[in-house]
């Protein structure tokens, strides 16, 4: 009788046991539960802090990039994926090229969109890896009866057009004997060139080539491009060095435009636009 009490009591000592220790065993998991939770809200809080609106200007510049074109343009879209693809939202305004720097460069924007290396500009604006590739050369009437040139001294005869405040050449952009035309813009120096105000206009190969196809009266068989062109350019962005976190956002623009390039978004995007 005494032993059969004695083990009811031990059974129940055990339930009693197994019991309390799957209590804590839930009480633990509960909490576990609720770290986790607790885990994945900071991050996503932490993402989200991280994340903002970057505001970018630019000028028109077809046919890359423009306030007419289809999503502003093939190159608009590759760095507002890339940005997208960062976790960041960017935006583009469209003003004068002078007025898009000094924005800039007063911390007003963010980023100048689409513009070359220079060594003065990056003591200004820090540069993000090249988006896309151009060339920059001399355009010239083909009844002028040239064809190339062994160095900038050649030129010297003629009237060559360029834009007002845009980066060539070092060489090119420092050679003050050379007779230089400026515009506004390049429409306007290619109109100029076409009424035969100038000899030769330095521009981006692609860009003239593009604006003189929409032309009635004119076409590329009057012209000829001067052997050697000036320079193979990268297209870049510019982000005010006034802006807090300049450093992290090109990092992040400049990990995303690899992504992009890598897994055929960046190709998918140049065909959508015909390039």
């Amino acid at each position: 009788m005494c032993i059969s009490k004695i083990s009811m009591n031990k059974n129940k000592y055990y339930k009693l046991l197994n019991f309390q220790v799957n209590a804590k065993l839930k009480t633990k998991e509960v909490n576990m539960k609720k770290y986790l939770f607790c885990f994945i809200v900071l991050c996503l809080s932490v993402s989200l802090i991280q994340a903002r609106e970057i505001s970018m200007v630019t000028v028109d510049w077809e046919p890359y990039y423009a306030s007419s074109l289809d999503k502003g343009g093939v190159y608009t879209e590759i760095v507002t994926t890339a940005f997208k693809r960062a976790g960041h939202t960017a935006t583009v305004r469209f003003l004068p090229w002078k007025r898009a720097l000094k924005y800039v460069e007063e911390g007003k924007n963010d980023i100048v969109m689409g513009a070359y290396y220079n060594d003065e500009r990056n003591k200004i604006y820090h540069y993000s890896d090249s988006c896309m590739t151009l060339n920059t050369g001399l355009v010239a009437h083909k009844k002028l009866g040239i064809t190339s040139y062994k160095t900038l001294k050649d030129l010297k005869p003629y009237k060559i057009g360029v834009n007002r405040g845009w980066i060539y050449t070092p060489e090119f952009d420092a050679a003050d004997y050379l007779n230089k035309d400026e515009a506004t813009n390049q429409m306007v120096n290619i109109r100029k060139f076409f009424k035969k105000r100038v000899d030769i206009i330095a521009i981006t190969i692609e860009i003239f080539q593009y604006e003189v196809s929409k032309l009635k009266n004119h076409n590329m068989s009057e012209v000829v491009v001067l052997d050697p062109i000036l320079a193979k350019k990268g297209l870049h962005l510019m982000m005010g060095r006034k802006i807090p976190d300049h450093d992290k956002i090109i990092a992040d623009f400049n990990k995303a435009l690899k992504e992009i390039r890598s897994d055929g978004t960046y190709g998918s995007i140049l065909s959508s636009h015909g390039f």
